[in-house]
């Protein structure tokens, strides 16, 4: 059952796993709406100067998570229309909390191949997905599944699979929740 009822003066929240399509979403759903959209890892970006990559290998993870909070902080104050952000965000209980009372939270989930398979498809990967673990590749991708999960499950107002659906039907999607649309979400609060 969702936390939160669908409400469209509330910023919607996209979390979830990298390469589920949170960014990609995110402004189709801005651009239905006719509002604003923000991705945090766009704003770490712009404000340093640097990619997400560097920033990890330069700063460290730490003082990553700590430029994050920082930038979801900055971003909710904003009261964007759509808010993507980073798939380790809601580890922190101060982001889930802000999220979680800014926003309406929809979770974007797929599968680990799936997610491996679109990770190494994306041109961008080298310079915005850092490795965060010992593992990489797959086996990275399933421990921190394992680990991010629960944490999204409990925030996630919504719960879309995006394996098998296109970023335009997965927004429309998204909006018919928001609007009351039930034929969009079914009762378990999940498409």
């Amino acid at each position: 059952m969702a936390r939160n009822p669908p409400g469209s003066d509330r910023t919607i929240v996209l979390i979830g796993f990298r390469g589920v399509g949170k960014s990609t979403v995110g402004r189709r759903i801005a651009e239905l709406m006719n509002g604003g959209y923000v991705d945090t890892d766009e704003l770490l970006t712009c404000r340093t100067g640097r990619t997400i990559v560097e920033l990890f290998e330069e700063l460290g993870e730490r003082e990553f998570r700590r430029l994050e909070t920082q930038a979801i902080q900055t971003a909710l104050e904003e009261r964007p229309a759509v808010l993507s952000v980073g798939g380790g965000a809601l580890m922190a209980h101060c982001n889930r909390d802000r999220i979680c009372a800014a926003g309406n939270v929809v979770w974007l989930t797929a599968p680990a191949e799936v997610l491996w398979d679109r990770i190494l498809a994306d041109p961008s990967t080298a310079s915005n997905r850092p490795k965060l673990t010992r593992l990489g590749g797959i086996e990275e991708i399933r421990q921190l599944l394992a680990e991010r999960e629960p944490v999204y499950s409990v925030s996630a107002d919504l719960i879309v699979d995006t394996t098998d659906k296109n970023p335009q039907s997965i927004a429309l999607g998204i909006l018919g929740w928001l609007e009351g649309d039930r034929n969009s979400a079914p009762e378990d609060h999940s498409i």
